[in-house]
């Protein structure tokens, strides 16, 4: 009796069994998003946005793990697309911050083509194995989705315009870990994204 309580004890005190019986903070990771990612009619003026609200660069020493292995996969990327395309690629870089516990990174990029800019910012909760619900999405900016897809290997919503008025789109991805997708994205979890578009 005393070995199978100390089994049930240990198994329940995980970090898996935590996370399950611990809801998902996602108003605070939206709010937080949005802080940040306010600002990003170019990438100059989103990286002032985030250093505002608190969000600290990644340098280059610390890209490690998850985040290291995404931003090289990301910038290789990046730079053979923008090859192909004759565009221009901007510096990729990483900032982070613990929001209601969860330890984040908000990724910016941007691309110039023709003299059009596409400024985009992601906040990336790697690893993360709960998802970020449509209709919490929905009840935090007070709209329906313009499009829902749920797969069981990736989840994808998205609102046309943004979160502000200036925003193209916003989007909430969530990848499970054992999704084959992740062989292609090189990331689980859950991700917040926006983008803006103009002229240089």
């Amino acid at each position: 009796m005393r070995l199978a309580l100390l089994i049930a004890l240990t198994i329940a005190l995980t970090p898996a069994a935590r996370a399950a019986e611990t809801p998902y903070p996602a108003v605070q990771l939206l709010e937080a998003f949005r802080d940040g990612c306010g600002l990003i009619e170019n990438q100059t003026a989103a990286t002032t946005s985030l250093t505002a609200a608190g969000w600290r660069t990644v340098a280059a020493s610390e890209e490690k793990g998850a985040l290291g292995e995404f931003l090289a996969f990301s910038r290789k990327a990046g730079a053979e697309a923008a090859a192909l395309e004759g565009a221009e690629i901007g510096k990729i870089e990483a900032f982070e911050k613990t929001v209601a516990g969860e330890h984040v990174y908000i990724i910016l990029d941007e691309v110039r083509a023709e003299g059009a800019r596409v400024s985009g910012c992601q906040l990336y909760d790697f690893g993360e194995s709960r998802i970020l619900a449509p209709e919490t999405g929905a009840k935090w900016l007070k709209r329906e989705p313009t499009a829902v897809v749920e797969r069981p290997e990736i989840q994808t919503v998205e609102w046309i315009p943004g979160i502000l008025p200036d925003h193209d789109s916003f989007k909430i991805f969530f990848v499970p870990s054992a999704s084959p997708v992740t062989q292609m994205l090189r990331f689980s979890g859950v991700v917040l994204k926006s983008d803006t578009t103009g002229v240089e």
